[in-house]
């Protein structure tokens, strides 16, 4: 086999910089999806607290708490439903 790089060339290693590069991908992407977990979760039971204590009442003329009791609590299972699955995947890929 002939080695056509140039004498004095600097050899190249992707592998160890490549790998660098994934671990702190990988990191911002767990602590992403934890955050969006608890974010999920402080929504639900927001949510949740609306419903039972705001019930007719004008929450800062943004619309009834009652109702945005159930906006809070949909959007904050969602959101916990996506920051277990992205959990998941990342634990699987690693």
């Amino acid at each position: 086999m002939i080695d056509l790089t140039p004498k004095g060339a600097a050899v190249r290693q992707p592998l160890s910089f490549l790998g660098e590069q994934m671990k702190d991908k990988d990191l911002l992407l767990s602590i992403l999806a934890i955050a969006v977990y608890i974010i999920g979760g402080i929504a639900t039971f927001g949510g949740v607290a609306l419903i039972l204590l705001m019930e007719g009442k004008d929450l800062w003329g943004m619309g009834d708490g009652h109702t945005l009791g159930y906006l809070f609590v949909c959007v904050g299972l969602v959101m916990s439903i996506l920051g277990v699955l992205v959990m998941r995947i990342l634990r699987n890929r690693l």
